[in-house]
């Protein structure tokens, strides 16, 4: 057993770009089998979803963008609230 900070993670895609957000999320939990003790940093994942009253359970959001993006709502609510937000773009797409 051993003690970390926890970080709850929301991962995503704002374009339907699954492959992509299931490559980030299997990155997440191998750095969590790698480094969580040694770093006492655990990194949970949520699932996304747009709804505002997940906003205060979520400390960074990772969102996968293709070749068009959907709503943007939430996105610019964390923004606005001081999450980390963390955008990628699929430039093969």
């Amino acid at each position: 057993m051993f003690t970390a900070k926890v970080y709850n993670v929301m991962v995503g895609s704002l374009s339907g770009a699954m492959e992509e957000e299931f490559a980030a999320k299997e990155v997440i939990r191998k750095w969590n089998q790698q480094n969580a003790e040694r770093e006492g940093k655990v990194y949970l994942i949520s699932e996304w979803n747009s709804n505002t009253q997940d906003l205060q359970k979520v400390d960074v959001v990772i969102g996968i963008i293709g070749n068009w993006i959907g709503d943007t709502r939430f996105v610019e609510a964390c923004i606005e609230s001081g999450k980390r937000v963390y955008l990628f773009f699929n430039a093969f797409q």
